[in-house]
């Protein structure tokens, strides 16, 4: 159970509970926009205000009954969905939908404790292109990569 925050902590908690942006939350709750991230970087190593943060998403997710499985299915259902081109699925959102999984999953992560080699099946819905999927089911070149361990942090040089 958290300690009783005084408001301004209060507030902070609040609002980084909106959209999980320590510095938006700290300038909503107060604090000055040219030291926001520092302050939302202490803010958010509190102790009592962590703990109260903690137990306002335990509250939001029993009372909305969404958890991380079900975000993680829904995910999957779009990644995954066989056919984008009748315009139900979009690629981009394809994409989008495989980036939150890996993200979730930490695959590229380069801090990992274990290697995190991924193997990807590569197909085309396009019918004759290389790696396409006959009516059958039967996939006459799927390719396998194997996709090394990403090196650095991921960020640009």
């Amino acid at each position: 159970m958290a300690e009783v925050l005084n408001p301004r902590h209060a507030r902070f908690a609040q609002e980084y509970l909106i959209d999980l942006n320590g510095a938006q939350a700290a300038i909503r709750a107060g604090f000055s926009k040219r030291t926001a991230r520092s302050a939302a970087a202490r803010l958010l190593t509190n102790a009592d205000i962590r703990a109260a943060i903690d137990e306002a998403k335990l509250a939001r997710a029993e009372r909305t009954k969404i958890t991380v499985d079900n975000v993680l299915q829904e995910l999957a259902r779009v990644a995954f969905f066989d056919s984008f081109e009748d315009g139900r699925v979009k690629m981009v959102d394809k994409l989008r939908a495989l980036d939150l999984i890996a993200r979730h999953l930490q695959m590229f992560d380069a801090k990992a404790q274990e290697p995190q080699n991924v193997i990807i099946e590569v197909h085309s819905n396009i019918p004759g292109a290389p790696g396409s999927i006959s009516h059958d089911g039967y996939h006459p070149e799927a390719d396998e990569l194997s996709v090394p361990e990403a090196e650095g942090n991921g960020h640009g040089h």
